[in-house]
């Protein structure tokens, strides 16, 4: 995978990627260097490009032969390309400065006609038998300059190439080939799969070697990827895919490394699970990373940014920048003063309005003494320090991260967004709001670990009224006399573990405070881009159809840095290799 730097002879040569290499890309060649493309694997063929996602699987090749056509051009001389029959394209109106466009201008058009957007335009194949260059192809290329072929190698290629001859007759008078590296996007990544450290059966068992189809420079940046909540063995990989390739395309010089980690311990709304397994794969994912030697990036989404801010807090992980894209961890973890005791709250209960926050399960911790392992039951400066090598990407457009502002309760039914769940707007208030409140009319995505859930009798009456508990002169009472259900009975413990207190966090202390991937830090204390930002989404950033009226369209989703195309995000993208240092 090469970069746009200057071609200095008239011939084929690959300009894929972004950057610049000081040699230029047909001096690399001549000197063996081995050019790669991935398979399109995403889009089925049906002979044409297959809309903005199939541009993702697209190879700028530069065609410069000008001075060919214009010396042979009209005297009997065909101009032709060849290949084994793996590789396809389609002729583009970009010049060779402008091939990036191939991903991300709407500007551009292709095709024999050189008439089609790119996105439609019909591919042709390279076969030995040789496709002739048409002339109006060749006529642009005589008055306008070279241009951009824009290729893509079907699943199977391996070895292939790609010969431009001109021909008078029978006789040749030039003949260059290029060759190329094709293969399954997977042979040019490394892939770590955690999934049997929590108990779940692996697919594809971790791969550290060497990709065979990767072409890494020990100058380049280790990029670590690490998924967020809910998501399969497959999924994962799909998530890894798209990263890798949108990095790529946006000039990342790097090693890349896709993560996998169970994030689905059991159903989609057991949402508090997977946050303590977050909490436990932590160790290992710092284990795997800190061995790495070079320089290092990690870059993760929503809860897999709680592993690793777990890595680098808890277990010493080292890393030169940690990018958060859409972060579900409390923002009060990064700066405590965002934590919120205010009953007009939209994270508090509307069932303990009424009560003193002294009493709350979020402020328990508070009545204890720094060497009491109950003092760190806590999301107030959980991660504090950590901001100083991340960048928080968040996204004010976010639905998983909205507050729903009807009444302080949201109920399961409200919000149901383009995905299809019921549970993905507003689930981080939901997920706040149900900790402890499990029972008999209420179980999905509730947990029983204390949060907002009452101590009470056995006929189900509350120990404690508002008024008695705001009677209290002395909160020291609420140390062992909680109005809040004290559950499980390890959160009693003055002695415990770090990862013991975080199972608490995780299902049983109510966080106050929206998610970092909802809010827009000051610099000093964690940089901040909004992703939502208009100047971020490009080409008519693309309306949810299934809105109905939701108030979602136009919006950056929670997951959009993967479900919508490089065509619209790759200024976010461009960011992020930006300030990961990856140029």
């Amino acid at each position: 995978m090469r970069s746009y730097g200057k071609i200095l002879a008239f011939a084929l040569a690959l300009c894929a990627g972004v950057g610049a290499y000081a040699e230029s890309d047909l001096d690399a060649y001549l000197r063996g260097k081995v050019f790669r493309m991935w398979w399109n694997e995403d889009v089925a063929f049906n002979g044409n490009v297959g809309g903005v996602e199939g541009r993702e699987n697209l190879f700028p090749v530069g065609l410069q032969i000008r001075q060919f056509v214009e010396a042979w051009g009209g005297k009997g001389v065909t101009f032709t390309l060849k290949g084994d029959g793996s590789v396809y394209g389609t002729f583009t109106t970009l010049g060779l400065l402008e091939a990036g466009g191939v991903y991300r201008s709407s500007e551009v058009l292709a095709g024999e006609s050189l008439a089609e957007h790119l996105e439609d335009a019909r591919l042709v194949r390279f076969t030995p038998q040789g496709y002739v260059i048409p002339d109006n192809v060749l006529e642009r290329i005589r008055t306008v300059g070279d241009l951009v072929i824009a290729c893509e190698m079907r699943p199977g290629g391996s070895r292939s190439f790609m010969v431009f001859e001109a021909k008078a007759g029978d006789a040749t008078l030039f003949s260059f080939p290029m060759s190329f590296s094709g293969s399954s996007v997977t042979n040019m990544y490394r892939w770590v799969n955690l999934r049997h450290l929590s108990g779940e059966a692996e697919t594809d068992a971790t791969d550290v070697g060497l990709p065979s189809n990767a072409d890494w420079d020990d100058r380049f940046t280790n990029v670590f990827f690490i998924h967020g909540a809910n998501v399969n063995e497959a999924q994962s990989r799909v998530w890894c895919e798209r990263m890798f390739k949108r990095l790529w395309m946006s000039g990342a010089k790097m090693k890349f490394h896709g993560i996998s980690w169970r994030s689905k311990v059991q159903n989609d709304w057991d949402y508090h699970l997977n946050v303590s397994n977050a909490f436990e794969v932590a160790s290992a994912v710092a284990n795997v990373v800190s061995n790495v030697p070079g320089r290092k990036v990690v870059i993760s989404h929503s809860l897999g940014t709680m592993v690793a801010s777990s890595a680098i807090k808890d277990h010493g992980l080292q890393v030169d920048k940690l990018i958060l894209l859409n972060s579900a961890i409390p923002s009060e973890a990064f700066y405590g003063n965002l934590f919120d005791a205010n009953p007009t709250n939209r994270l508090v209960h509307g069932e303990w309005v009424d009560y003193p926050s002294a009493c709350w399960t979020a402020r328990w911790n508070e009545l204890f003494d720094e060497a009491d392992a109950r003092s760190k039951l806590t999301w107030k400066n959980r991660f504090l320090g950590v901001g100083a090598v991340a960048v928080n990407f968040f996204s004010s457009g976010d639905e998983v991260f909205e507050i729903f502002g009807e009444s302080q309760n949201p109920s399961w039914y409200n919000g149901v967004s383009p995905s299809g769940h019921w549970g993905d707007r507003y689930s981080w208030q939901k997920q706040e709001l149900w900790k402890g409140r499990r029972g008999f009319m209420s179980h999905l995505g509730t947990t029983r670990w204390s949060g907002w859930g009452f101590k009470s009798s056995v006929l189900g009456l509350r120990s404690w009224s508002a008024s008695a508990a705001t009677a209290v002169a002395d909160f020291g009472v609420f140390k062992t006399n909680t109005v809040f259900a004290a559950y499980p009975e390890s959160i009693t413990n003055s002695i415990a573990t770090r990862i013991q207190q975080d199972y608490h966090l995780a299902q049983g202390i109510p966080a106050l405070s929206r998610s970092t991937g909802a809010t827009h830090f000051a610099d000093t204390v964690v940089r901040s881009i909004d992703m939502n930002d208009e100047a971020l989404r490009i080409n008519s950033w693309p309306t949810e159809p299934d809105d109905e009226g939701e108030g979602l369209n136009g919006r950056f989703l929670h997951s959009d840095i993967k479900d919508v195309p490089y065509f619209y995000t790759y200024m976010i993208f461009r960011r992020i290799v930006e300030e990961g240092g990856l140029r």
